[in-house]
């Protein structure tokens, strides 16, 4: 709002009275209203400047604070993204890896040699491992349950199915029952295919390699050959199988000689089936 001079106000009341012939009165009555639209012109400027005083904004409300754990995840390192592929393949290249590695070969020495080299003939009816198919299984065990001791295998083996024909052979009481000859197909008799050396290796074979059997270390001899327990060996220096007592193990028909040792003719047999 503007203020207008006192001398134009005058000046107005003056026209005014002129015209309307009550110079004297108009006067007095206009003096008021001076001061007090004075006082106005001085207020107006000071709202004014009030109004044109921008308002202190309000400050914003501190912030909460942030847990222990929030802060610590977030101020850990991430993962790579290039990790995550990795891990997801990462069995399937162990996968591939273990089935890329073989067993180490077990370099056989002395009998144990000669009884894998035998054994080729047998591998076509129990299997290269010993797993069974025209004749029985061996490995996993099954060997050493049928046939506790090796003398019973070595006359089973020496006899063939044909000797057993129809007779209960190796150890009766055998988880899933005992065996009888020719139930099973029919396996020749290797006495005298096979010299006694032969005949040993390949079933030492069949008990040590394939069935697991461990012999003790005292009963093998300087040159990996076979001895019993008292320290004797199984091939005498005739090249013929004996017993602990250095006599003939089995007869010319192929059973033990001495019952004491294994079965007998009349009896069962304590092994399983060779070659």
């Amino acid at each position: 709002m503007t203020e207008v001079p006192e001398h134009l106000l005058e000046r107005s009341r003056q026209r005014r009275a002129a015209l309307s012939g009550g110079a004297a009165e108009a006067a007095p009555e206009t003096a008021a209203p001076s001061a007090e639209a004075s006082s106005s012109s001085a207020v107006a400027p000071a709202a004014s400047a009030a109004a044109a005083v921008p308002a202190e904004p309000t400050p914003p409300p501190a912030p909460e604070p942030v847990p222990a754990y929030i802060e610590a995840a977030q101020s850990r390192k991430k993962i790579p993204v290039w990790v995550l592929p990795v891990v997801i393949f990462l069995p399937l290249w162990a996968f591939l890896y273990a089935g890329s590695l073989s067993e180490p070969e077990v370099e056989l020495e002395g009998q144990l040699a000669l009884g894998a080299t035998v054994y080729q003939q047998c591998a076509g009816c129990h299997g290269a491992t010993g797993g069974g198919g025209a004749g029985r299984q061996l490995n996993n065990g099954e060997v050493l349950l049928t046939f506790p001791t090796i003398e019973g295998q070595l006359e089973y083996v020496a006899v063939g199915t044909t000797g057993y024909s129809g007779k209960p052979y190796g150890d009766p009481d055998r988880p899933g029952g005992g065996h009888v000859g020719g139930s099973y197909g029919n396996m020749p008799a290797f006495l005298g295919t096979l010299t006694p050396d032969e005949l040993l290796s390949v079933i030492r074979h069949e008990r040590e390699v394939i069935g697991g059997e461990v012999i003790p270390a005292e009963q093998i001899g300087p040159d990996g050959e076979l001895l019993h327990s008292n320290g004797e060996p199984y091939i005498n220096d005739a090249g013929e199988l004996v017993d602990e007592n250095g006599e003939l193990l089995l007869g010319e028909t192929g059973f033990l000689i001495n019952p004491g040792v294994g079965p007998t003719e009349s009896g069962p047999v304590v092994a399983m089936a060779g070659p």
